[in-house]
């Protein structure tokens, strides 16, 4: 993710881009974004599986509204799978 995840009302906003590093087109993209307290508990997450396929080389932006669940965030994760 690029930038800083911004608060509205109970939810974190998260917003960046995901590339594709290979040679081929991948479909079907998949990426999870994790909200983790200080203590490294998941507080929060969200699947982003909208994603249009990604041509090599290319990137295509993403935004995630995820809820908190109890404890305020410390960081933000994210990970992706393609088909």
């Amino acid at each position: 993710y690029t930038g800083d995840p911004v608060l509205s009302g109970g939810d974190v906003v998260v917003s960046g881009s995901v590339k594709n590093p290979g040679t081929g087109i991948v479909g079907k993209v998949r990426l999870w974004v994790s909200l983790r307290d200080r203590n490294g508990q998941l507080t929060g997450f969200k699947l982003v599986d909208n994603l249009p396929a990604i041509a090599p080389g290319e990137s295509v932006p993403f935004q995630a509204s995820v809820e908190q669940n109890g404890r305020d965030f410390a960081s933000v994760t994210t990970l992706y799978q393609t088909e």
